[in-house]
């Protein structure tokens, strides 16, 4: 039996810059989120030197799926983009991996035949749809649920992990720093500028933002060391049945923690061909 099978092939990628998820402060905050995506679909669709009207679908990545990100935000993207009425989106969340599922499920439908171009990537914006925009929380405020496993947010996770682990608060600003450095050099190299592009006001046409608000490559061992920690003081019961509590150490700062942000990004997957029995290679 002839075994055929094919591959998706990524045809080209770009994002908005990143930026700063405070309302007001942002330097994009003041864009909705569906023109946020839809600039950069429309930047994708330049670049990659094809017409939206062969996209078949759009895959899309998105946590907080209220209020502003409701109503299937890339659904209404592609109309704010001025895409044809039958290219269709939907939305997933998978959390923090909402928008690599995207483009898992976009290169799926490729591989499998149903599509020839799909669009997959992702949305968020953090300063107009803050986190836990949706009311659900961790757990959707389920009482039965929340009586056989008791859920908790990643930054007490993250702290809970550093106590059990015995993570120094020294160790994470030492791996926050380094980031902080290597993000500087890629900056200053332009490792970002083949795939950013300058998002602008949709009234004004004015650009708003063309690079990254959030890094901070001056970062020093010094200003690390003098940030308070972010979540307070916790306890947690003791495993051994004693009734005893313990304080869990706190290292989650502001100086190493995911920032809030506003920015998105989007990739193309395509069918460059078919692979007969694997014994080819487009």
């Amino acid at each position: 039996m002839e075994n055929r099978t094919r591959d998706a092939y990524i045809l080209e990628s770009v994002r908005s810059p990143r930026g700063r998820g405070r309302a007001g402060k942002g330097a994009i905050s003041s864009v909705h989120p569906q023109e946020l995506l839809g600039q950069t679909l429309n930047r994708l669709v330049e670049k990659a030197k094809v017409s939206a009207s062969e996209v078949s679908d759009v895959v899309c990545g998105v946590v907080s799926q209220a209020g502003e990100q409701g109503s299937c935000v890339v659904r209404n993207a592609i109309l704010a983009a001025g895409w044809p009425d039958d290219v269709t989106g939907v939305t997933v969340n998978r959390y923090c991996g909402s928008g690599l599922q995207a483009v898992n499920f976009a290169a799926m439908t490729v591989m499998s035949g149903q599509s020839e171009l799909t669009v997959g990537g992702g949305v968020e914006s953090m300063s107009r749809c803050p986190m836990g925009s949706d009311g659900g929380g961790v757990d959707g405020n389920n009482p039965h649920l929340r009586k056989r496993v008791f859920q908790v947010p990643q930054g007490i996770s993250a702290d809970l992990i550093a106590t059990i682990e015995g993570i120094s608060r020294e160790e994470v600003d030492a791996f926050a720093l380094a980031s902080q450095k290597k993000a500087g050099v890629a900056i200053a190299e332009g490792r970002f500028n083949n795939s950013l592009f300058a998002v602008k006001d949709p009234e004004t046409g004015k650009v708003l933002l063309e690079k990254d608000e959030h890094p901070r490559p001056e970062t020093t061992p010094e200003g690390l060391a003098k940030l308070e920690r972010q979540l307070g003081r916790i306890v947690v019961p003791k495993t051994d049945n004693k009734g005893k509590c313990r304080e869990v150490t706190q290292w989650v700062l502001p100086g190493n923690q995911i920032v809030s942000k506003d920015g998105q990004s989007q990739m193309v997957k395509v069918r460059a061909g078919e692979i007969i029995n694997l014994g080819g290679c487009p």
